[in-house]
């Protein structure tokens, strides 16, 4: 049988396909990558107007805050007593040869132990404003708060402090309060019914910033003590008190319609209405990390600051737990208590 005659190919273009046609994909894809280019340099123009108006409302704002009152921290009330203990050094010391020689001597210093409230109750009410600096407007508070509890007789045996080195003429109540100079009125420290005027200085250790009270009795401390603080200050952004008694109580009252519950503690009790809201926090010394008492000996005790765990906050995060840091027994102990109190705080927008 005849084999079948092989096909003819098909005729070869005359021309191959322009440069056009062959990657049309490519130039394509690079005339959307050159109009989004083009597209960004408005995009980054605004982007610059943006970041100099926040910078100027920043700018603005921190000085209606630094002339009105700064995020206020309130840390105690705590009960400084000082002792005398005795304690050996190595000093060198000339021998009868004449020579140099280390020898062990025994010496005496005094220091403070410092105790804890047994029951802490805040109470009071901030309220809100708005300063204006140009266009640009910073929301402002005027607290007014009170501290009263009751702290128990100081217990100097789990210490181990003997009774004799107590120098009780020179004992103290001592709180730290972030920004003085928003206080608007004189501090006065009602000590079991006796008033006594807080001095500038605080000796809560780490903190410089706050007010001292002498106690100046030689009577010692055999019962428990009424106290009572009340406090009258500016501030912004926040209020925080540190849960130092044993049972913590704070109640707070505001105007400001739009706050959020934050923090390691939420309010036990709290009212939002549009006219305002009020909160209240219920804490034992367990929902904390640190002692009731303790002693500043060989300077190993201090107090540092690190975000707050528990806050009432109206509008910013948690700032700051109160720590406290005994490098002696070795630990790191820190609390919050916030309304964002280991403090309590109020925050505004």
């Amino acid at each position: 049988m005849p084999e079948a005659p092989l096909a003819a190919p098909p005729p070869l273009p005359k021309s191959q396909p322009s440069f056009g046609k062959r990657h049309s994909t490519i130039i394509k894809l690079l005339g959307v990558g050159a109009l989004v280019l083009i597209l960004l340099i408005p995009l980054l123009m605004i982007t610059g107007v943006l970041t100099d108006r926040l910078q100027r409302r920043n700018e603005a704002v921190a000085e209606i805050t630094s002339s009105w009152g700064k995020e206020q921290s309130v840390i105690g009330p705590v009960l400084g007593i000082p002792y005398q203990y005795k304690f050996k050094a190595v000093k060198e010391m000339p021998a009868p040869d004449g020579k140099m020689e280390r020898r062990e001597v025994e010496e005496t210093a005094v220091t403070n132990a410092y105790f804890l409230p047994e029951t802490l109750n805040v109470s009071g009410g901030a309220q809100t404003q708005m300063l204006h600096r140009g266009i640009y407007a910073a929301t402002v508070f005027r607290a007014q708060m009170k501290l009263s509890g009751r702290f128990a007789p100081p217990d100097f045996g789990a210490l181990k402090i003997d009774v004799k080195d107590v120098q009780w003429k020179d004992a103290f109540v001592t709180i730290a309060v972030n920004d003085l100079r928003g206080t608007r009125e004189g501090i006065v420290l009602d000590w079991g019914g006796t008033k006594r005027p807080l001095l500038p200085g605080s000796q809560v250790p780490g903190y410089t910033t706050g007010a001292t009270a002498p106690l100046g009795g030689d009577k010692p401390i055999g019962a428990p003590v009424e106290f009572s603080i009340p406090l009258d200050f500016n501030g912004s952004q926040g209020i925080y008190f540190a849960p130092f008694g044993v049972q913590n109580e704070a109640t707070l009252k505001s105007a400001w319609p739009d706050p959020a519950f934050r923090g390691a503690f939420l309010p036990a009790e709290r009212s939002v209405r549009a006219d305002g809201f009020d909160a209240k926090w219920k804490v034992s010394y367990y929902g904390r990390d640190y002692p009731q008492s303790w002693t500043s000996r060989n300077g190993n005790e201090r107090f540092t600051t690190k975000p707050l765990a528990n806050r009432f906050s109206a509008h910013s995060s948690c700032r700051s737990w109160t720590r406290i840091d005994m490098s002696s027994a070795r630990s790191n102990m820190a609390c919050s208590f916030s309304c964002s109190c280991s403090q309590l705080s109020f925050s505004s927008k």
